[in-house]
């Protein structure tokens, strides 16, 4: 088939007839409805009935485009003696840069290659001809200032260290007189051993005080030289174009499905033309496929002067998006739900979500009469059938109130429970004072007693006020 037929059919919205297929979707709507816990509903996928299945499919487009930089720069190099091409662009007629025929970079490979095209040999000017230069160390003289004696041809006597005369001792060990060094003969200086007095040595970076050129590398000659630099930056993406009955919330789960994409064609051009997406009747896909190429035509990447770059061809894969619309019946009311990937199905509402809005209804009835643990009750079935974010944030809210009750509640019961059991313990006490006198005669034991009875009853009642706050 070709391309044009393959755009001229793409399936738009499509009734599923077959009774295989039905029986499929039937399947995967029963299953899903088992799956969701619900209130109230018993035997929720068998009471579903089936009325219409039609496919929506949604389209992407994923492209990948080449751009190509060329540019024109100019170098030297020595001649080897190898053989030069004439030179073929100049310099300054950029308007044929391309003309020249230039392999494209494999599977839209990024990179750069260098292609000469043009060289002309010419006398090296440094060495004129010669190859080789005056040594830069000696200047030519082939001679060097000796490093030992600095190029005196002189250094410092070690015998008498530049004095020019030595001690002489009497046998005795006792009284000296001095004389001239014997080495230097009291000049303090001798001869350089190193450049036995010339004050120069021979220069070790030269022959004869010439060194090899160093710009034709001894040539004599050189070569200039114009070539061309490619330069290749390849981008990629994709986008989607869905029907517009598919709910924006079911789009990134029905994108998320790979297994759900289904190849229609490939279009591999040097320049796609926008035209060839009017054969579509799809209009969704035709106008996102008609944006994608006028953005890539405007793409920064390619220079300000349109003369250096272009695009070197491009690539786009359209693929399907199997999304199947299903009406369904329940208890003599209507539903829809999106049926997508290997059995995965969306649904804004549904049996279960009008029970859960119903249930939420009364949760905010009980939260305004201020009975918050029948609200948090009527929550924690909603949540746990559906997961909405409004329903969470709702039963989160009424927590936090709850907690704060039952906070105040020990903070209150916790100050007022000491305060009558001391109490209670000191009338226990002094009621007992009596009747215990023989055995308690001094206050001090009288009022001790008092105490640990106070601190029975308080433990007492802490404890009596610690079950109710865990368990009721």
């Amino acid at each position: 088939m070709s391309l044009s037929e393959i755009l001229n059919n793409l399936e738009i919205e499509t009734e599923i007839t077959a009774e295989e297929k039905r029986a499929s979707i039937k399947k995967h709507l029963s299953s899903w409805a088992d799956s969701i816990p619900h209130h109230g509903i018993a035997n929720f996928g068998e009471q579903i009935e089936l009325l219409t299945a039609k496919s929506i499919p949604s389209y992407s487009a994923g492209w990948v485009v080449q751009y190509e930089t060329r540019s024109i720069h100019q170098g030297v190099k020595p001649y080897q003696g190898t053989s030069i091409f004439p030179k073929h662009i100049q310099l300054n007629n950029e308007s044929e840069i391309w003309k020249v025929n230039l392999p494209l970079a494999e599977n839209f490979a990024e990179g750069a290659r260098e292609y000469g095209i043009a060289e002309k040999v010419q006398v090296c000017g440094d060495c004129r001809g010669q190859g080789r230069i005056s040594c830069p160390s000696c200047r030519g003289t082939h001679k060097i200032a000796c490093s030992n004696c600095n190029g005196n041809g002189r250094v410092q006597c070690d015998r008498c260290r530049g004095s020019g005369s030595t001690r002489i001792y009497a046998n005795n060990g006792i009284g000296y007189h001095e004389e001239a060094c014997p080495s230097c003969g009291g000049q303090r200086f001798v001869f350089c051993s190193s450049c036995a007095g010339s004050g120069a040595k021979e220069c070790t970076h030269c022959v004869d005080g010439t060194v090899t050129c160093h710009t034709c590398s001894g040539a004599g000659q050189l070569v200039n030289f114009i070539y061309l630099k490619d330069d290749f930056l390849s981008v990629d993406d994709i986008e989607f174009a869905h029907h517009n009955l598919l709910p924006k919330e079911a789009y990134t789960k029905v994108v998320a499905e790979e297994k759900n994409t289904e190849r229609i064609c490939e279009i591999l051009e040097k320049e796609i033309n926008p035209d060839i997406f009017n054969l579509t009747n799809h209009e969704g896909l035709k106008q996102l496929c008609t944006t994608i190429l006028i953005r890539l035509s405007n793409n920064p990447a390619l220079s300000d002067n349109k003369k250096h770059s272009r695009i070197a061809r491009e690539k786009m894969v359209i693929s399907k998006i199997n999304v199947v619309n299903i009406e369904y019946r329940f208890s003599g009311k209507t539903y829809n739900a999106w049926l997508y990937g290997e059995g995965n199905i969306f649904a804004q509402t549904s049996p279960v979500s009008e029970i859960c809005e119903g249930l939420y209804n009364n949760a905010q009835e009980e939260f305004k009469n201020k009975e918050y643990s029948k609200a948090l009750d009527l929550m924690e079935k909603v949540v746990v059938m559906f997961d909405k974010a409004e329903y969470r944030k709702f039963k989160e809210k009424i927590e936090k109130i709850v907690h704060s009750d039952y906070l105040k509640g020990a903070i209150i019961g916790g100050t007022i429970c000491p305060v009558i059991g001391n109490i209670l313990g000191i009338i226990i006490g002094l009621i007992l004072k009596n009747s215990l006198s023989t055995k308690i005669r001094s206050f001090k034991k009288r009022f001790m007693h008092a105490f640990w009875v106070s601190f029975i009853i308080n433990g007492f009642l802490f404890a009596v006020l610690l079950a109710v706050i865990l368990f009721i």
